[in-house]
């Protein structure tokens, strides 16, 4: 009897749901599945990488649809899932970052696989080319996304709107939907940004939070109210004196639009991932300005009360931030080492934020 288990099966199965419209739809969700179980774990040199990973049977539509450029072919191999492993050994140090994509090429015909590199829309107030595939809903398009948005879970969406969260740790611990978890940050962090900047701020923070689920590093951010006052219990970390300028700096790129102002922006996001990789919590106001980073909270125990909470130093202030919300803050966000994430927020403060009240906040979200 064959005692060892695998989860391949189930991970063909689910990506048959994806590869219907293809020629070899088997195989092609053979290749699907190796894929997948070779991002889910991926390394190179000893270094964790997140590579995005398109596949496609026109390069042209997919770049257009992507707003992408600059494709690079790199290599070639049969349709089987030794083309796969090559082409991670071969491209995927280059997708780490997400500067660059990598497009599989289905040649149908001749059941052959081409892949390579093409250069992704980075600029800030821009939507990322996943986030342009999580809007489309147009099945006859026939892209496949693959993207590694935590340390163990692997996003696969397609055109048509079909997607699935991939859990490859096998850790009984309940997260977010993550693509729920992040429009509930974004639109707390710019929910009193000045209205005709809304929509700009709202993609540039929704590119910082993407960049932030596939570090191996964990985040803790909060955000204050718009007006209110900051709160003393977060005094402990370096707070700013003067405005951060992110505000301004978008304002100055739209008035201009020149070189000088996209840097600008360019830097400013840079400067906010590493801030919100830091150690300690990132402190934002409800306009998209930060109020400070690298704070920490200290917890003030009850005599005779002891309340147990499962995780290290991070979960433990995520909890004490959390009771806070009614009072101080409007919306805490919390990513483990690990990968999982919570992101909770105090919905009587701004009525924007419930507007996704009806999706269930367990994962996965189907």
């Amino acid at each position: 009897m064959n005692r060892v288990l695998s989860f391949r099966p189930i991970l063909e199965t689910l990506t048959r749901e994806y590869t219907k419209n293809f020629r070899e739809p088997d195989l092609i969700a053979t290749i699907l599945a190796e894929t997948i179980a070779g991002i889910s774990g991926y390394r190179e040199e000893g270094v964790k990488n997140a590579p995005l990973i398109f596949l496609t049977r026109d390069l042209p539509t997919l770049l257009m649809t992507l707003k992408g450029n600059d494709a690079i072919p790199i290599g070639s191999g049969p349709l089987s899932p030794i083309t796969i492993r090559t082409l991670l050994k071969v491209c995927g140090p280059l997708g780490n970052g997400h500067d660059w994509g990598i497009f599989l090429r289905i040649e149908e015909a001749s059941e052959s696989l081409h892949y390579g590199v093409f250069r992704t829309d980075r600029f800030p107030l821009h939507e990322s080319s996943f986030q342009r595939l999580r809007t489309l809903n147009e099945a006859t398009v026939g892209i496949i996304g693959l993207q590694k948005i935590g340390e163990n879970l692997i996003e696969l969406r397609d055109c048509g709107g079909r997607f699935h969260y991939i859990d490859a740790s096998g850790v009984l611990e309940m997260t977010q939907n993550p693509t729920l978890m992040i429009s509930h940050w974004v639109a707390a962090v710019t929910e009193d940004a000045p209205e005709n900047l809304r929509r700009k701020m709202e993609s540039f923070y929704h590119r910082i939070a993407i960049d932030l689920l596939s570090l191996t590093h964990g985040t803790l951010a909060a955000i204050v109210p718009s007006g209110r006052a900051y709160p003393d219990f977060l005094r402990d970390g370096v707070v700013m004196n003067e405005p951060f300028g992110l505000v301004r700096a978008i304002h100055r790129y739209v008035k201009y639009r020149d070189e000088a102002a996209t840097l600008s922006l360019s830097s400013y996001g840079a400067l906010i991932r590493k801030m919100m990789s830091m150690d300690g919590i990132t402190v934002f106001d409800s306009s998209g300005e930060v109020l400070a980073y690298n704070c920490f909270v200290h917890e003030i125990r009850e005599p005779g009360r002891v309340r147990a909470v499962l995780g290290g130093a991070r979960k433990r202030a995520f909890e004490i931030l959390c009771s806070h919300l009614n009072q101080d803050l409007s919306c805490v966000l919390y990513r483990s080492q690990d990968g999982y994430g919570l992101c909770r927020r105090n919905e009587s403060i701004n009525p924007r934020l419930n507007r996704h009240r009806e999706i269930p906040q367990s994962f996965p979200p189907e």
